[in-house]
């Protein structure tokens, strides 16, 4: 294949050249895991608002806009949309190279566990098939390792709602991470879009934009499992803060905020009042 994708296990989308290059001596690279470096992040900075915009993920591609140099560029990342266009912002080039694989035929779903390596939202090129509950993948970079069978799911047409709902209820317990895409950490926002996104749908990074392209005239009578429940002080792309999933019989699956983890809860009274608006996935069934 051809064309610049993410080849480290993520790439940080830092919202600042500046950002990028304060975090030269501080790659994810150098810590024994990409959760352990989130861990050392968190710990240095209480939020990541106005730090970190996103997260691509490995075998992600990326348009190359800008060299500022000290081994920083300019991305778009076309796979997570934000309005017009991809999201834009910047990451360490090292964490960047072309794509070596000859196809890109599954994606790892949250069933993963931390030993593979590999974060929910990758995609990888399968080998062949599994050996004691393990298949042989090719990754982006050209190296060869495995990954759980049970982890990856086959590109193909979109996913009905039950199963994004199933894809989703994988990233229970990931901690609330502002600019979070992957299950290491994740946002509200980004836990719609990697669900959506690993289940075949293409879906928009942020919620008001969620609730711009998914949108629908409906009732709580009316909502079905997988279904989108967006909140905030009005029905619009400046009024909406905050995205869940209907999960049925009252409940919700969010990531609800920063100290919180990604949680399957009853929809509260309060929940209740600051819902605005609803939204369905298109070919959701």
């Amino acid at each position: 294949m051809t064309g610049t994708v993410v080849v480290a296990v993520a790439a940080p989308l830092w919202v600042t050249a500046e950002a990028a290059r304060a975090g030269a001596d501080f790659d994810p690279a150098s810590f024994p895991s990409y959760r352990a470096w989130l861990r050392e992040l968190m710990g240095r900075h209480r939020t990541l608002r106005g730090r970190l915009d996103s997260v691509a993920l490995r075998g992600e591609p990326v348009r190359v806009l800008d060299r500022p140099g000290d081994g920083v560029v300019t991305v778009e990342l076309p796979e997570q949309p934000n309005g017009r266009s991809g999201y834009v912002g910047h990451v360490r080039a090292a964490h960047l190279g072309p794509d070596r694989r000859r196809a890109v035929t599954h994606v790892v779903a949250p069933a993963n566990g931390p030993a593979a390596g590999l974060a929910a939202g990758s995609t990888v090129q399968l080998l062949g098939p599994p050996v004691g509950g393990a298949a042989p993948v090719l990754l982006p970079s050209g190296e060869r390792t495995t990954c759980p069978a049970a982890a990856l799911r086959p590109l193909g047409p979109p996913a009905p709602a039950p199963e994004l709902l199933r894809i989703a209820t994988g990233f229970l317990g990931v901690p609330y991470v502002w600019g979070g895409t992957d299950d290491a950490g994740i946002d509200c926002s980004g836990l719609v879009h990697l669900a959506a996104r690993i289940g075949g749908h293409r879906v928009p990074r942020d919620a008001h934009l969620q609730w711009a392209d998914t949108r629908i005239d409906a009732d709580w009578g009316d909502l079905r499992p997988g279904d989108l429940l967006f909140f905030g002080a009005g029905a619009s792309l400046d009024g909406i803060d905050h995205v869940g999933l209907y999960a049925g019989g009252g409940r919700m699956l969010h990531a609800p905020e920063e100290g919180r983890a990604v949680t399957l809860e009853p929809l509260s009274d309060r929940a209740r009042r600051r819902a605005v608006a609803f939204g369905r996935l298109a070919t959701a069934a």
